[in-house]
């Protein structure tokens, strides 16, 4: 179920599409759900909306966050290997 949700105007030399967004949820969720998952992502997503052609800048920043709070990238790796070789040899 597909929803958009324009973030930004787009100026003048912009693509009429420019500022929006394409919102999914599965369709098993049900359309008052997925009303309600939209309405939450267009008040979140709106938080991050600069006018600029780049609507969603700060997905940089919230990149580096998440590596921040997973931690060492090299140590997650070996982490996930060691427990896909364990499931594997049983």
């Amino acid at each position: 179920m597909p929803g958009f949700k324009r973030l930004a105007t787009p100026r003048p030399m912009e693509h009429s599409l420019a500022g929006i967004v394409r919102l999914e949820v599965r369709a098993a969720l049900g359309v008052v759900r997925a009303i309600e998952l939209a309405n939450l992502a267009a008040v979140q997503l709106s938080r991050f909306a600069r006018r600029a052609p780049q609507n969603l800048v700060p997905v940089g920043a919230l990149e580096e966050q998440l590596r921040h709070r997973l931690g060492d990238a090299l140590t997650i790796r070996r982490a996930i290997e060691r427990q896909i070789w364990e499931g594997v040899t049983l």
